[in-house]
């Protein structure tokens, strides 16, 4: 699979007060990452990675499709 777009989740989560690591070490979130890694063939670490320091790159940042996932948690408005 072609990893394709990266989308910057912490940028995503601060309008709803919320930080991405809150969302990372759910269980669910760990359940779901596995199971989307496998189905797709790769690496868990291609679909979400975490840049620290300046450059204007650093947050977390996670697959598109997993950033779906992702906005659920953060309202569920999303998830309809």
């Amino acid at each position: 699979m072609t990893i394709g777009v990266m989308v910057n989740a912490t940028e995503m989560a601060k309008p709803f007060g919320k930080l991405t690591a809150d969302w990372l070490k759910t269980r669910q979130t760990k359940h779901f990452l596995k199971a989307f890694s496998d189905m797709k063939k790769v690496i868990s670490a291609d679909l979400v990675k975490i840049i620290k320091g300046g450059g204007g790159e650093q947050g977390t940042w996670m697959h598109e499709d997993v950033a779906l996932e992702f906005a659920r948690w953060l309202r569920w408005i999303f998830a309809k």
